[in-house]
């Protein structure tokens, strides 16, 4: 059942024979022991909040979208016009003020329903069943995997033209065929993303915060002068690309992962500075090892190298192809120095930490505050947000963004750890300065106590082998 009330919309019930039925306060059947959680999702990079508790609670974020979670069942969010199932992306249509069944998802009927002024809770005396899913997984050594590309059997594809998008679907070629005159090819005009799928101890392929990552998307589409991909067709691809590619998601307990690649590029002739006549999304996904070698929470080191990654008011803040081809040197710069990867100071003083090459920085101070750095040019990570929240709801810590002058207070930190998709979280063993190393917790020979409690938590989360109470995790439909 979904209810409109005003711009606020409760969403997404399964109908069976049984029934649904709208009742007053509090759920009524309690020995099928239904868990509800109301979770508030905004496009504010700040606003991370999630309510547990009692359905009669309601959360309005900004955007006027309100999602419940019903345990073990297909998801949906909404917004005063429409509803999509977060499980299989389908979308129905819902004309405001009116009651109107449809069929969102793939095996669920839900009807939208509005009931001006009222929110009202649900029961059922239908019990939650699982359904199990057996997949045939690929021959491969998962353990043994490197974060190296491995061609898979499907990938994603849409087309922008003539000002609008067409229709998604899957195809089997890797290749792609555009034209020499491209945008992307002369004038960097393609953005990306990175998410993992993981499966978790009962089978069910998992992934983590996506729409985080098509929020970022669009800021970044938005600042190169690309069409936005809407969020529809974003999970859509992601979805239909993980599921027809399930053979290729690790097992459970492998270590590995399905790496996901959102990527947006301009194509067509043009020969000018200007953007692209026509973009082309795409997805694909590849099975991979640990970012770095030694797997798991395994200790690296950085060095910090006299070039810059972003300029002030550039691009850094955006997840811009040119920003990563700009970085290569750095990276072969720290490597030929003995560490795994460069850290940037800023652009302007090269005094405060900024990021390393391909992930986004965490310290733990001498006085137990997390702490991580604030500016501009840095890339907003969404494992950096996600460890920052755990660091403050599970392990009672202070938590602060702000300016971190390295040299001034690198005597103070007592943990250092880089972040991100990839990575996860690396905890850092020691940084290069010039020909000085700066070491960290246990004389750089140690992982931290917090560092490895943030890893623990984050990846049991990531891989289902703990309760989700923040509503983080999808579950890809099978």
């Amino acid at each position: 059942m979904v209810v409109w009330c005003g711009l606020l919309a409760v969403v997404a019930f399964p109908l069976s024979d049984d029934q649904l039925s709208a009742v007053g306060i509090g759920v009524e059947n309690l020995r099928l022991q239904w868990r509800f959680r109301f979770s508030a999702r905004s496009s504010s990079p700040n606003f991370d909040r999630s309510i547990p508790g009692q359905p009669g609670i309601s959360a309005r974020d900004p955007s006027g979208t309100l999602v419940i979670y019903p345990a073990a069942s297909h998801v949906a969010w909404a917004t005063a016009d429409r509803a999509r199932c977060g499980r299989c992306a389908r979308i129905a249509q819902s004309s405001f003020g009116s009651v109107t069944p449809g069929i969102i998802c793939a095996s669920e009927n839900v009807a939208s329903v509005s009931i001006p002024g009222v929110i009202r809770n649900i029961t059922t005396n239908r019990p939650i069943q699982k359904r199990e899913k057996k997949v045939d997984k690929k021959a491969l050594n998962w353990s043994e995997l490197g974060f190296d590309y491995i061609e898979t059997d499907v990938r994603f594809r849409a087309v922008w033209a003539s000002g609008e998008w067409g229709e998604g679907e899957l195809i089997n070629s890797a290749e792609m065929l555009i034209h020499e005159g491209s945008p992307v090819l002369h004038y960097a005009q393609t953005c990306f993303e990175g998410l993992k799928a993981q499966t978790a101890p009962n089978g069910d392929i998992l992934l983590f915060r996506p729409d985080l990552n098509c929020a970022r998307m669009a800021s970044t589409t938005a600042r190169l002068l690309m069409p936005g991909v809407p969020e529809s067709l974003f999970m859509q691809g992601v979805l239909e690309t993980v599921r027809a590619n399930a053979a290729w998601v690790p097992p459970y307990g492998s270590g590995a992962s399905l790496y996901i690649r959102p990527f947006l590029v301009g194509v067509g002739k043009n020969l000018g500075l200007r953007p692209a006549p026509n973009y082309e999304f795409r997805v694909f996904v590849s099975p991979v090892g640990p970012y770095y070698k030694g797997g798991g929470l395994s200790l690296i080191d950085l060095a910090v190298i006299d070039l810059d990654r972003a300029a002030p008011k550039g691009t850094g803040a955006y997840k811009a192809g040119a920003n990563y081809a700009g970085g290569l040197l750095a990276t072969q710069m720290a490597k030929d120095l003995g560490a795994q990867e460069a850290l940037y100071l800023d652009p302007a003083e090269h005094r405060y930490l900024e990021e390393a090459g391909s992930a986004n920085i965490v310290l733990v101070m001498k006085d137990g505050s997390v702490v991580t750095p604030k500016s501009e040019s840095i890339l907003p990570s969404i494992t950096r947000r996600s460890v920052m929240t755990l660091a403050a709801q599970t392990l009672g810590r202070t938590v602060e963004e702000r300016p971190i002058d390295f040299f001034a207070e690198v005597d103070q930190i007592d943990e250092f750890a880089a972040c991100g998709t990839a990575a996860v979280i690396s905890p850092v063993s020691k940084i290069r300065v010039g020909d000085t190393w700066h070491k960290f917790y246990g004389d750089g020979k140690e992982i931290g106590p917090v560092t490895q409690a943030l890893y623990d938590r984050l990846t049991a989360i990531q891989k289902g082998e703990t309760e989700d109470t923040f509503g983080w995790t999808e579950v890809v439909p099978i």
